[in-house]
């Protein structure tokens, strides 16, 4: 179990803001260093920095989590958390957690876009390459990617029992006194979820095929792609064949991550 120590939230603290600044960093150099070569690239990258420093954000500035196993539980706190508490409501809360699961799923999703913007980059048949950088690809890119997050989100902000709920289920909870120990009425925040709802299956579902999708896409992207990078490498000059293949292995590395 992960507790409230202090040690355990400066570490995380500083882990984060470590996190959001290296991001902002990688945002200047996306913007302002990355060759011009690499323009189709940048979006994708962009988004990746966006919200992995938001992410970071709200997990180790906003929220402060630690959870609670074996239960689908985790305690809030800290002064932003508690100042949204007592001025806009727990329902607020309940937001901002999901937004940090919303980032999560927007993080996997533009790394499968990345490494299939990869992949159409280098392969000679340009049509979908083309289709992806047009205002209509663009458009669906981003369509697509705003509603599967915010499935994720939503259902997760349905799943996540209201606070007039949370004493009912601590009275009922196995072992509560011990599970939920970190939990102290009005200095911090309990939200939790039941697992055995059928919201709880379709998320795990959902985000299971979502998962599965995106990882054998990403990897059957990245061989695809060095294959066709080794088999045409005549068609490129040595500076790009290794940009090519620098960006094709950070974007691997990433998705592996």
């Amino acid at each position: 179990m992960l507790s409230n120590s202090p040690i355990y939230d400066a570490a995380l603290i500083g882990l984060c803001i470590s996190s959001v600044v290296l991001n902002c960093y990688a945002l200047y150099l996306i913007i302002y260093i990355t060759p011009q070569a690499m323009k189709d690239f940048r979006h994708c990258l962009c988004m990746l920095s966006i919200f992995d420093a938001l992410f970071a954000l709200f997990i180790g500035i906003v929220l402060i989590v630690s959870f609670t196993p074996p239960a689908l539980a985790g305690v809030i706190r800290g002064p932003v958390i508690m100042f949204f508490y007592r001025n806009f409501g727990y329902n607020c809360c309940k937001g901002l957690v999901c937004v940090a699961f919303v980032s999560v799923c927007a993080i996997l999703y533009f790394q499968n876009v990345a490494m299939r913007i990869r992949y159409l980059t280098i392969n000679p048949n340009k049509k979908c390459y083309e289709w992806y950088n047009s205002k209509i690809g663009f458009t669906f890119v981003y369509t697509s990617g705003f509603v599967v997050s915010s499935v994720v989100g939503g259902s997760i902000y349905l799943h996540i029992f209201d606070e007039k709920d949370i004493p009912s289920m601590l009275a009922t909870y196995p072992n509560s006194k011990t599970v939920f120990f970190d939990f102290i009425p009005g200095e911090n925040i309990l939200m939790a979820a039941d697992p055995a709802s059928p919201m709880c299956f379709f998320i795990i579902g959902f985000v299971s095929l979502c998962v599965l999708y995106v990882e054998i896409n990403s990897y059957a992207m990245f061989f695809m792609a060095r294959r066709l990078l080794r088999k045409h490498a005549a068609n490129f000059s040595k500076q790009m064949f290794d940009l090519q293949q620098q960006f094709l292995y950070l974007v691997m590395i990433q998705v592996l991550l």
